[in-house]
């Protein structure tokens, strides 16, 4: 039985993570935050999938993005490394394949963050090990306690029967399913590919705010409330040729998979209020 470690592993990807690998057949250990006595065990694969996306605590961006990682790209025994980036760094980029320049755009406030995951990812790159990096999109699936806009604004309209939208209705970006994020890890663990590589992983396709608004609005009949202010960021679709050509990779789509979500949503309130 092949032993894996998943970093991370109690946290909304982490935790699909550790459920799919078991399934599979795996050998899985969850390592506490701040326990490093993994560093003692040998691992067929390790997942990184911790990190921290809230620039106004830069310690801690810092922290989990890139020195805690380090320690772990160079202090654990492995056979295979895979790091959770993410495809913000494509931002305001005309292209997005995996081999494209990257650039940090000066006014993004959270441009922390993508600094902290570029210099993970080259560190990374240069070490000589065997490391995939996985770049998804905004990750979508039931997430209670989640404050990233989508999980938000469907449990406002579940529980206050409406939606403050405060992007314009044509804001898009990129969401990928929890599923075909873990559903891909998976494969990577299961392929061990050596040397280094880079994936995205993605739809493939933006989803407009109107368009989710819409399906919310049709499946719960809450009222939406358009805010002018915020324009947002400019996301080019995401390039998802090499994911396709190497792992046969066939993600969903937000809007087919919406109406599923908002039910998931509906059932996981209701145990919580009982």
């Amino acid at each position: 039985m092949k032993k894996c470690l998943v970093i991370g592993g109690r946290g909304f990807i982490g935790s699909q993570i550790v459920n799919d690998l078991e399934s599979s057949g795996y050998d899985v250990d969850i390592p506490e935050r701040g326990d490093v006595s993994f560093f003692q065990t040998s691992y067929d694969a390790i997942v990184y999938a911790a990190g921290y996306g809230v620039c106004t605590k830069p310690i801690d961006v810092i922290e989990a993005n890139v020195n805690f990682f380090n320690e772990v790209l160079f202090k654990a025994n492995y056979e295979h490394l895979i790091y959770i980036s993410s495809t913000r760094l494509y931002m305001s980029t005309p292209n997005t394949n995996e081999e494209i320049d990257l650039h940090v755009p000066q006014n993004d406030e959270r441009k922390l963050f993508n600094l902290s995951k570029l210099v993970s990812e080259e560190v990374a790159r240069l070490s000589g090990k065997n490391v995939t990096v996985i770049r998804p999109s905004n990750v979508y699936g039931t997430a209670l306690n989640s404050n990233l806009f989508l999980p938000m604004i469907i449990k406002n309209a579940l529980t206050h029967n409406k939606i403050d939208m405060y992007v314009e209705p044509e804001y898009e970006k990129d969401y990928v399913s929890l599923d075909d994020v873990s559903r891909f890890v998976i494969k990577c663990v299961n392929d061990g590919f050596k040397y280094f590589n880079v994936y995205n992983v993605a739809s493939g396709v933006n989803v407009s705010a109107k368009s989710i608004a819409e399906i919310i609005q049709q499946e719960t009949n809450c009222q939406v409330n358009w805010h002018d202010g915020f324009v947002g960021e400019v996301f080019t679709p995401i390039n998802i040729d090499k994911s396709k050509r190497n792992y046969s990779f066939k993600p969903k789509h937000l809007l087919d998979e919406l109406p599923g979500i908002i039910s998931g949503f509906k059932e996981a309130l209701s145990k919580q209020a009982n």
